[in-house]
């Protein structure tokens, strides 16, 4: 159902584009569809390219979340460099100057 795959599009660009506003997200995937229903007369192309970039959005959408996962853990590891364990191995930690 058509209804069914947009809402997927527009779900899939959503987790693609996280800082876009919702309107504009969707004015983007409204050019989009509009664009792929001009371009593809038959169902079942039209169908099949929207899924292409839905699955193009889902790989897109998976590498914006590895890139923010990994700047956190640059950050996480650049913090805890700067900190030395004090003797005792109690776990405690004394910042390094």
């Amino acid at each position: 159902m058509p209804g069914d795959i947009y809402q997927d599009l527009f779900s899939a660009y959503k987790k693609a584009y996280p800082n876009l506003k919702p309107s504009q997200a969707q004015a983007n995937v409204n050019k989009l569809w509009k664009s792929a229903k001009e371009k593809y007369n038959k169902k079942t192309e039209f169908t099949s390219y929207v899924q292409k970039t839905i699955d193009e959005l889902k790989v897109k959408a998976t590498n914006v979340k590895v890139g923010g996962l990994s700047s956190f853990l640059q950050k996480v590891s650049r913090a805890s460099c700067s900190y030395k364990k004090m003797d005792g191995g109690l776990g405690r930690y004394r910042k390094i100057s």
